[in-house]
């Protein structure tokens, strides 16, 4: 039986005038396409660079002219890198990159979408159509301290023990466990609330002491509005807390594979 032979590595792209040895190209990340995209001019650089699709066999790496190197992790440079992938997500599904790809040359770039096809097509089928929304829960926690005090006799109590008394070490242990405690049961609450109108959910560690909350949800298109009227729901019946909702997003951290740096990976 005759083996076909593999199929030539073509970097089939609407790539513009000015690439040079001097320049790299970046990639934003990876989409399903059978056609060039030409997403305009508002990648690095200033002015910023047009942004473009590499192609290889149903999938498109998201470029645009760069630097040579790793570009520096400056403000401008990383609102471009999220500028770009805001920009493709309101058309397509997007396999995101984490910042600072860049490869010499389009051969390069096709030789990834060949290498890794199947691996990117794969979680590309499971993301279709979905987007990620964030979604961080703040509190005072003073304010559920003094609350905590009220209702827990035993907390009451120990609350007015001088500092650095055995008797106020104790309070503050058992102060530390019911703020986690109560910060578990808020947090598995309004999880569980959202879950319903999500393909799938990731919690973040929260950052500072503030933050009760930090989520990600993949929800599809179509569901977006409903997670919306969710989250006011949960804001109207928990006057104590904060929500700051954020979306769409690509989605980050719903993605198996992260297409980084390979000394990144090495680390």
């Amino acid at each position: 039986m005759p083996v076909a032979e593999p199929e030539p590595l073509r970097a089939a792209a609407a790539a513009p005038e000015g690439l040079s040895q001097a320049h790299g190209l970046y990639v934003y990340g990876v989409l399903r396409t059978e056609e060039a995209l030409d997403f305009g001019p508002i990648g690095l650089g200033v002015p910023p660079s047009a942004v473009w699709t590499i192609l290889y066999r149903g999938l498109g790496a998201v470029v645009s002219k760069g630097p040579r190197g790793v570009p520096d992790p400056t403000r401008d440079n990383l609102l471009a890198h999220h500028r770009v992938q805001d920009a493709v997500i309101h058309g397509h599904t997007l396999l995101p990159t984490a910042f600072g790809l860049t490869f010499p040359g389009p051969d390069e770039v096709t030789e990834l979408l060949r290498s890794a096809h199947d691996a990117f097509t794969g979680v590309l089928d499971r993301l279709e159509g979905h987007v990620e929304l964030g979604l961080k829960v703040l509190w005072d926690q003073d304010r559920v301290a003094r609350e905590l005090e009220s209702t827990d006799a035993e907390l009451g109590r120990l609350s007015g023990q001088p500092p650095g008394t055995p008797a106020r070490l104790e309070y503050e242990r058992k102060m530390e466990e019911a703020l986690r405690e109560r910060a578990r049961q808020q947090g598995s609450t309004i999880v569980d609330t959202l879950r319903p109108v999500a393909a799938a959910t990731r919690v973040v560690s929260p950052v500072g002491e503030r933050m009760l909350l930090n989520a990600a949800f993949l929800v599809a298109r179509d569901q977006e509005a409903a997670f919306d009227a969710r989250v006011k729901s949960l804001a109207a019946n928990h006057a104590m807390l904060t929500f700051q909702f954020t979306g769409p997003w690509a989605p980050y951290h719903f993605t198996d594979i992260r297409l980084r740096l390979k000394r990144e990976e090495n680390r």
